[in-house]
């Protein structure tokens, strides 16, 4: 449903930025005798910048008076749970 996405919307002013720190190097690690795990390590991401973002209360409220809306209203069984559902009752 959109308007459960809509409950959790937010403005965001600034992303996040970030770079991955060193390389990820190759790691061969025995398991147990005669078999080799080859893999990859993960290179570390870190966060130069963090994003900065506010609720978008106009969005939430509208979101959270349809879904009430639909609650109350719906003659379908399965539109009223998921509306509560949504709303987390």
């Amino acid at each position: 449903m959109e308007l459960e996405q809509d409950l959790k919307s937010e403005i965001v002013e600034q992303e996040e930025k970030g770079h991955y720190d060193g390389y990820g190097g190759f790691v061969q690690e025995e398991v147990r005798p005669g078999v080799i795990k080859h893999y990859f390590e993960p290179m570390e991401y870190i966060v130069d910048q963090p994003k900065i973002a506010k609720p978008d209360i106009e969005k939430r409220k509208k979101a959270w008076h349809e879904l009430e809306q639909m609650k109350k209203t719906s003659k379908y069984y399965r539109i009223r749970y998921r509306a509560q559902k949504a709303l987390g009752y």
